[in-house]
Order: C-alpha cells, then sequence, then structure tokens
C-alpha cells in the first residue's frame, strides 16, 4: 500500500535539495556584479573571460549569476547613440558568462538591433524637426510681430512638439522593446540550461 505523506514531509523532502546561500557565495555573487559593472563601463584591465576562470565550482557559479544579473538589468535600449557602446559591452559580457557558442549568435542579432534602432534614432530626430519647422517658423513670426524683436525657438521649448515628438520616439521604442524582450528571454533561458 502506498505510503501516504503529510505536507511537512512533502516540503522537508523538497526544502533538502535546497541549500542556503553562504556568506562566500553571496560574496563571489557581489563581487560578479561589480566586474560586470566595470566591464560595462569599458574599464580597462578588466577581462571578464579571465576573470570567469579565476572561480571554480560553487564560486564560479555565484560569480557567474552575478554578473548575469548585473548584465542582464542592462539590457535594453540606449537613451542616445553615444550609449550604444555600453549595449554592445553588455551583449559581449553576456556572450562570456552564457558560454560564447550558445549566445553568440544572439548577441551579433542585439547588436545589429541596436546599430539599426540608433541610426532610426538619428533619423526619426531629424525627420520630426524637419516636420515640424514649417509650424515653429509660424510660433517666431507670430512672437517676433507681438514682442517687435526677431524670436528664435527651440522646438523643444514648444509644448506642443514635445508631445509630438515623444509619441513618435515612444512608437520607435516600443518596436524594438519587443526585439529586446526576445534577446532578455533567449539569454535568460540559456542562464537557466546552464545552472
Amino acid at each position: 500500500m502506498a505510503e501516504i505523506k503529510s505536507a511537512l514531509d512533502i516540503a522537508l523532502e523538497r526544502a533538502s535539495g535546497i541549500k542556503a546561500d553562504s556568506g562566500a557565495d553571496l560574496e563571489n555573487e557581489k563581487q560578479g556584479k561589480k566586474i560586470a559593472n566595470l566591464f560595462m563601463n569599458g574599464e580597462a584591465g578588466i577581462n571578464l573571460a579571465d576573470e570567469l576562470k579565476k572561480y571554480s565550482g560553487a564560486a564560479l557559479e555565484a560569480f557567474k549569476h552575478g554578473c548575469f544579473e548585473a548584465l542582464l538589468g542592462q539590457l535594453g535600449l540606449p537613451n542616445n547613440v553615444n550609449d550604444a557602446p555600453r549595449q554592445e559591452a553588455v551583449a559581449q559580457g553576456l556572450d562570456i558568462v552564457l558560454g560564447q557558442k550558445k549566445f553568440s549568435e544572439t548577441a551579433r542579432q542585439y547588436g545589429i538591433i541596436i546599430k539599426q534602432y540608433c541610426t532610426e534614432l538619428q533619423q526619426y530626430d531629424a525627420a520630426l524637426k524637419q516636420q515640424y519647422a514649417p509650424k515653429l517658423r509660424q510660433k517666431e513670426e507670430m512672437l517676433s510681430r507681438q514682442l517687435g524683436q526677431p524670436v528664435r525657438l527651440d522646438p523643444f521649448q514648444d509644448p506642443e512638439f514635445q508631445q509630438f515628438y515623444k509619441q513618435s520616439m515612444d512608437s520607435l521604442k516600443e518596436h524594438y522593446r519587443g526585439l529586446i524582450g526576445q534577446v532578455r528571454e533567449a539569454a535568460e533561458n540559456l542562464f537557466s540550461e546552464g545552472e
């Protein structure tokens, strides 16, 4: 006859396979986050692959987990074109932490996504300003007549342009966020397979 187990017995069986994080594991994870951030910032002398080689066993897993968390937390769209190198470092770091063969194609695609996004970001910016220019000139002329002196407006001083610009940029970002979500999911799946 089958043995009937209490809820407590079942919970204790499941919990026996879970080990508590040791202080060393937490420290290694913290160090992984620190090194990953230095790597993303382009700190001289930080070679993520070499740093991984310094660890083994549970310490390596904790260090990799910290790196992965820090890198994944920064995976996203750059705020502007100047942030693109940081995103490239994120992809490179994930590639190293996840294993070069596993993630390299996804990292390459992520790099292409970031480059396309930056190109479109610049094109959208220029096109939106050009599209709004006639309306801005009308407002400048009206203010010049009212004040009796020439007036130059920056488009971002105009609340109507700000709203138009934000809506247009948000639609561009939304398209790319879906692609970034796919990269994030692939990275998470690969990391959970490796654990």
